[in-house]
């Protein structure tokens, strides 16, 4: 009986670890690179009415311009002139608390670091998991978002509704700069 209880305790372990997904301030980049003309957005994420089995939420982005749906020619051509790693990208919201909550609301920090240029959020993929079945929902959106090279820019809070399956940008500029000088003194805007 003792060995099938510690067996158990090991999995759930195991389970709990594989599920967890850190926070997106938790790999935050916090500094610009002055040599790869960099600039950085800043902003919250906020999720409310959100489903125990959405295992994580992804915002998004890519260079304005890009094609929404990848193709393996498009992923190759991009690789070999060398702008992957710039041209689309994703927060990826986990199932956990955010960095803090207001009201019924989990609210996440997040940067974003890229060469200057235009660029825009493109859709939120919702990931479920009951356990026995996965299935992903898309959401298109369309966020233009300019970087500046050398500036820290506010976005605001990208607020999403999961019932309503409703996406707004708000104003928060003064409650995000308190909360990003606590955890991120360096970043002003």
């Amino acid at each position: 009986m003792k060995k099938i209880l510690i067996k158990l305790l090991l999995f759930a372990s195991i389970s709990l670890m594989i599920g967890c997904v850190a926070l997106p301030s938790e790999s935050m980049k916090t500094f610009m690179d002055s040599s790869k003309k960099e600039g950085m957005i800043v902003g919250t994420i906020s999720i409310e009415n959100r489903k125990k089995i959405a295992e994580r939420h992804s915002f998004r982005f890519k260079r304005e311009g890009l094609p929404n749906i990848l193709t393996s020619k498009l992923v190759d051509s991009l690789k070999i002139n060398n702008v992957w790693e710039n041209s689309y990208n994703s927060i990826v919201v986990g199932n956990s608390s955010g960095d803090f909550k207001e009201d019924e609301k989990q609210v996440f920090l997040f940067s974003i670091v890229k060469p200057a240029g235009k660029y825009e959020f493109y859709e939120i993929e919702i990931f479920l998991n009951t356990g026995y079945m996965q299935s992903t929902w898309n959401m298109p959106i369309k966020m233009p978002i300019e970087i500046e090279e050398g500036k820290v820019k506010y976005l605001g809070e990208i607020n999403l509704k999961v019932k309503k399956g409703e996406l707004r940008l708000l104003n928060n500029i003064e409650r995000d700069r308190i909360k990003f000088k606590e955890k991120f003194p360096d970043i002003k805007f």
